[in-house]
């Protein structure tokens, strides 16, 4: 299924009323459209997880089919917990942590910029 990335001039689709160009377009992210026309947000891989998603598609084989998920026996809340498991265990603030656990996101300050408003209202609202 092919994408496009969105224009410049239409509605930011992170909800906050700008323009794109005014409000998500520097973030480090963009947004595309697919034919169905659904919109979603695509952030580029550093090289190191680039890397490691090379060697696990290397090792599942040349046979692998495109509509096959890519970590067949992965789901979300275990994947969640070991990442929670992770920060413990490598003494991340326990605040930091709790605020994961919570939003499912990790936001720091050098971060921070790559947040749209809405998601940053929204953590706000959860505190």
């Amino acid at each position: 299924m092919s994408s496009k990335r969105i224009s410049r001039n239409q509605p930011c689709p992170c909800g906050s009323g700008k323009k794109y160009k005014q409000c998500c377009y520097r973030k480090g992210f963009t947004y595309e459209e697919d034919s169905s026309g659904t919109i979603r947000r695509s952030v580029r891989m550093n090289d190191e997880l680039g890397m490691a998603l090379s060697g696990h598609l290397d090792s599942l084989g040349d046979d692998l089919d495109p509509e096959s998920p890519v970590f067949p026996n992965m789901n979300l809340e275990t994947a969640e917990f070991e990442m929670v498991r992770a920060m413990e265990e490598s003494g991340i603030d326990p605040a930091i942590v709790y605020a994961f656990t919570e939003t499912g996101m990790l936001i720091s300050e050098e971060n921070m910029h790559l947040f749209s408003q809405i998601d940053m209202d929204l953590l706000a609202i959860q505190d």
